[in-house]
Parts: C-alpha cells; sequence; structure tokens
C-alpha cells in the first residue's frame, strides 16, 4: 500500500519537478523521534540548486500532495537537494568542473580533490598531501563512487 502511495506521490512530483527544471531524485517515507512521519523530497538542478529553488518547489509540493485523498496521515514535508549524500555517476562529471570531490577509489583509497578535465573515460583531479600538489589521472573504471566534498 504504501508502495503504491509513493509511486502516486513520485509521479505528481516528477512531473512538477520537470516543469521547473528541476531532477526529482528520491521520495520516501522516514519516521523520525521528534517528528514523527517525514516525507523527504530529494530534488537537484545539475548538482547546483539554490534554496529560492528549493523553497519555490516545497510551496507547489505541498499544493499537490494536498491532491491526494491517500495522503490523509499527518506527515512533515522534508524537501532539500540530494547534497553530498547523492552518489555521482561518472557520466555527470563535466557538469562539476573546478568542483571538489569525494572519491572512492576500487583500490581501497578515499581522497578528497578537485576536478579539472574530464573526457569520456577519464578524467584528471589535483589534490594536495602535506601542501604538495598532486595530479590525478582516473578512468571511470578506478572509481567506486563520487559524491560531493568539501574543501577543508
Amino acid at each position: 500500500m504504501e508502495q503504491e502511495l509513493l509511486d502516486k506521490i513520485k509521479e505528481k512530483l516528477k512531473n512538477e519537478a520537470e516543469k521547473e527544471g528541476l531532477e526529482l531524485i528520491s521520495v520516501k517515507f522516514k519516521s523520525d523521534k521528534l517528528l514523527g512521519k517525514v516525507l523527504e523530497v530529494l530534488i537537484d538542478k545539475d548538482y547546483q540548486i539554490t534554496l529560492d529553488e528549493i523553497s519555490a518547489f516545497t510551496e507547489k509540493a505541498n499544493a499537490l500532495l494536498d491532491e491526494i485523498p491517500e495522503l490523509s496521515d499527518s506527515y512533515m514535508l522534508d524537501v532539500s537537494s540530494g547534497g553530498s549524500e547523492r552518489v555521482i555517476p561518472f557520466a555527470d562529471l563535466s557538469k562539476l568542473l573546478d568542483h571538489h570531490l569525494d572519491l572512492a577509489l576500487t583500490d581501497g583509497q578515499k581522497i578528497t580533490a578537485k576536478l579539472i578535465s574530464v573526457n569520456e573515460d577519464e578524467a584528471e583531479f589535483v589534490y594536495f598531501i602535506k601542501g604538495r600538489k598532486k595530479k590525478l589521472n582516473l578512468k571511470s573504471k578506478d572509481i567506486k563512487t563520487i559524491h560531493m566534498g568539501y574543501k577543508a
């Protein structure tokens, strides 16, 4: 029953997201000790969504969700970006030039590096070890996962 409801929610929100030039990443229910039932909606816009865009979509989502009679139980709506938890496919790297990314490599290493170039199957990164700049060329097969990274 809950999956059918989630599918209906996804369909409504996906259509609205597409109208706004946004991508609907996921929709799920979570339980929170303080808030109770939470409907978590993750959206993005080429990994660069703004708070204003999230706020505007939240208002539209509230109105659309009110149209779903099966969604009668109380819940809290939480709309946010995919953030650093979102796994980034290698094919999307061209959208993230000059961004810092957290890389988990297939050999077990984990690094945060700045993406400086990318082509079909290879990307070039720079990072620092003890103040020394290092360049790293990686093929897609060398990377296990990619997430948004933050320079400390």
